[in-house]
């Protein structure tokens, strides 16, 4: 489901801090890149399987209905999405969240979004803990703890997520919810901008060019290191 983004800045007085980027989604929290999944999709084949109880058949017949180039129905997704999510099906959990976070064929509900963002992100669900990792960074169904988005971003980062990457990396040159590594915080930016998040570059020039030769290696040393989580 692919949702428009409203860039925040943040930048607190003083100038030892600035450039912070959030993605502040315009009605939910979006699904990290790799759940989004534009290939065709055997409409009839899914509700034959999704009739049956097939939970993985409910949920990607639900996303479908997200992204409905015919125009969303978001209540029949929320419907299936609550079957499939009712047989613990970490991916339903995490988008249903999105639906409750937007109002979006159910009654607007943060806390509910939240706590099924929880169940997504305990499982290892990617999408889960990115829309988890938001919701204490902004304080979204749960009170603002930097240390906890931090967290969850950081496991949204090592399985893939680019937009998770991209925010940690900032985190990690800031030493929002972490210690300040500025190495850590290039390893980050680099893989957020190799996969694909174009908006991490400004951040990754800027940085680079406060590095030393050394930081830089070592940088790169990590980046080859790094494998995503399977």
């Amino acid at each position: 489901m692919k949702m428009p983004l409203l860039l925040l800045v943040i930048a607190l007085a003083g100038g030892a801090i600035a450039g912070l980027i959030f993605y502040l989604p315009a009605k939910a929290p979006p699904i990290p890149p790799a759940n989004r999944d534009s290939s065709v999709v055997d409409e009839k084949g899914l509700k034959t399987k999704a009739e049956a109880g097939d939970a993985d058949a409910q949920y990607r017949l639900a996303k479908f209905y997200t992204e409905s180039k015919g125009g969303p129905n978001y209540k029949e997704a929320a419907r299936l999405l609550e079957q499939s999510a009712g047989k613990s099906n970490a991916e339903a959990m995490a988008l249903l969240g999105e639906l409750y976070a937007a109002g979006q064929g159910v009654h607007r509900d943060l806390t509910q979004a939240f706590e099924l963002y929880q169940s997504s992100a305990t499982t290892g669900c990617v999408a889960g803990q990115y829309n988890l990792g938001f919701c204490y960074a902004k304080g979204v169904g749960v009170a603002k703890d930097q240390t906890q988005a931090a967290k969850w971003y950081q496991l949204a980062a090592e399985g893939g997520d680019p937009i998770a990457q991209f925010d940690l990396g900032q985190r990690y040159e800031l030493g929002l919810g972490v210690k300040v590594d500025k190495i850590e915080a290039f390893k980050w930016l680099t893989l957020a901008v190799n996969g694909g998040q174009s908006d991490a570059a400004t951040e990754l020039a800027a940085l680079k060019a406060k590095l030393d030769s050394k930081e830089i290696a070592e940088g790169r040393d990590r980046i080859k290191a790094f494998a995503i989580r399977k």
